[in-house]
């Protein structure tokens, strides 16, 4: 209804709102949120990727920065963020990082999201020294594929994982001291 109040959805905090339009919440409450100023940023649909996450990255700067897999996965909701995801949780991908990459802070799909963007991308043609911005071209390019070529790589995926750890054992992944 075009004339239908407006009503508070998909709340992470203050989930006490959830439902309510401005009318129903308490004056009290009111005052203290018209007292806070809200920033917006509105992004048109076809705002390239590589300019969304630059927004992205300054509008994070307050509170605890993202780290950039975490704005990865942010600007790449949906398939692309699930897959990725996906193969972090691969059994290969675990045994050859002997269970040993953190979770915390997208850690671990960082080091998926790596293989993609040197996968999917090439080194030789697309890699200009630039890692952040190649691995958010490689996580984007996802969203273009279809299930069988995501099917395909995840089977490269189990199968690189699976000769890393044939190779070096619990040593993969892991940075040699001397």
């Amino acid at each position: 209804k075009e004339n239908s109040p407006l009503k508070l959805s998909g709340l992470q905090f203050l989930t006490q709102f959830e439902g309510k339009t401005y009318k129903e919440i308490d004056r009290s409450e009111i005052r203290r949120i018209n007292s806070h100023r809200v920033v917006l940023n509105i992004l048109r649909k076809d705002t390239p990727a590589n300019v969304k996450y630059i927004i992205f990255q300054r509008v994070n700067t307050a509170g605890m920065p993202l780290t950039p897999q975490e704005m990865r996965h942010a600007l790449n909701q949906g398939r692309p963020a699930e897959f990725v995801k996906e193969l972090a949780e691969v059994e290969e991908f675990l045994l050859a990082t002997d269970r040993k990459i953190s979770t915390k802070r997208m850690k671990d799909r960082d080091f998926v999201n790596r293989f993609l963007a040197f996968f999917l991308l090439g080194y030789d043609e697309n890699y200009e020294g630039e890692l952040d911005g190649f691995m958010q071209t490689a996580m984007s390019s996802l969203s273009e594929k279809d299930e069988k070529e995501l099917q395909e790589i995840k089977t490269t995926f189990g199968k690189s994982m699976r000769t890393i750890y044939n190779i070096f054992d619990n040593d993969a992944f892991r940075k040699r001291y001397n």
